[in-house]
């Protein structure tokens, strides 16, 4: 628990006519209490031991807060200082908390639904399930239509990420594609059949929290002016699913008004015919550096003799070209979400 010292007091009320008042405190002595909630402008409703009070104090505190006291005045007007608060809890590291333990990466959880899939009825699945889980891989964009640029526009508007601003603009016709949106709806199919499917279940469950772990970590405070969103984007394949990786910064340079933004997008994907490949490409003001690593070395030559064929279409779509290399290994750094520090807390 993190603890914040806080230098506040408490003058306690005389209790109501009729009611029993809190023990007699002697000074010094310590006090844990909980705020009940803000009862007025400056009066307050403690939970103290078995007792509640009502006390003037100019501090505010949210309900729940827990508190440690020190009695600086006894008597039948008590006067008590705050010596410990715990801090306002983060409701987003709290979410991380609950959804870190349970995600894995979608390309692991989308190669278990998929086998799942391919066992179907032998594996005692329901044909609503059935039913569900082909329609979840149905609505994976095509592995070969999937690296064209709209393509990647609408694979990233379906990947989950965004399923609650389409709800919060209401209409459902958006939503029929939606990763997130069809991996909800499976769950609650296999959520009417819970003596079957554990394994299935959980294999949703670890991939719905994997969506909510991306959109979690882009609500994470930015560092200065960096903005980042990462996303996976699942590619439908004849006898599997592809997976890309993607991190998306954006880092505003406020100045004399002519710098746009610079993009920075990491991509990391796994293709069978490739192995592991990396890449980073960095966009400011049309200039484009585009690095790139492949594990495999014969992976490494096959896509460095199509760099001039990408330069040139790098070129026809307006970019000037200023960086383009594929090099053999693993990159310096891969993508890093932004996710808050304290995640766990050992202080007390």
């Amino acid at each position: 628990m993190t603890v914040a010292p806080v230098t506040a007091t408490f003058a306690i009320l005389p209790p109501a006519a009729g009611a029993a008042g809190p023990p007699a405190w002697q000074t010094g002595q310590r006090l844990n209490a909980v705020v009940v909630g803000q009862t007025g402008p400056q009066t307050v409703s403690l939970r103290i031991g078995a007792y509640t009070v009502e006390a003037n104090t100019s501090t505010t505190l949210a309900p729940r807060t827990p508190l440690q006291l020190e009695v600086l005045q006894g008597g039948a007007q008590p006067v008590l200082r705050i010596v410990q608060a715990a801090a306002k809890p983060d409701p987003l590291a709290a979410a991380l908390r609950g959804v870190l333990p349970q995600q894995l990466p979608l390309q692991q959880a989308f190669a278990a639904l998929r086998s799942f899939f391919n066992v179907g009825s032998a594996a005692g699945l329901p044909v609503p399930t059935l039913q569900m889980l082909q329609q979840l891989l149905d609505h994976l964009p095509g592995a070969g239509t999937g690296l064209q640029a709209g393509a990647v526009k609408q694979a990233l508007n379906d990947s989950g990420i965004q399923l609650e601003n389409k709800l919060s603009r209401g209409g459902t016709t958006q939503l029929k594609g939606d990763l997130k949106a069809n991996l909800l709806r499976l769950l609650a199919t296999l959520q009417e059949d819970d003596q079957h499917n554990g394994d299935l279940h959980r294999s949703v469950t670890a991939a719905l929290a994997r969506i909510e772990l991306h959109q979690l970590s882009t609500l994470a405070e930015p560092a200065h002016d960096l903005t980042t969103v990462t996303a996976e984007l699942p590619l439908r394949r004849p006898d599997g699913v592809d997976v890309f990786q993607l991190q998306i910064d954006k880092e505003s340079r406020p100045g004399d008004g002519q710098s746009g933004p610079a993009w920075t997008v990491w991509l990391n994907f796994e293709i069978a015919s490739l192995g592991p490949v990396h890449a980073k490409l960095t966009l400011s003001n049309d200039h484009l550096s585009s690095l790139l690593w492949a594990e495999q070395p014969a992976a490494s030559a096959l896509i460095t003799r199509h760099l001039n064929w990408l330069e040139q279409a790098l070129t026809a779509a307006g970019l000037t070209v200023d960086q383009l290399h594929c090099f053999t290994g693993n990159p310096p750094r891969g993508p890093s979400p932004k996710l808050p520090s304290q995640l766990v807390d050992t202080r007390a």
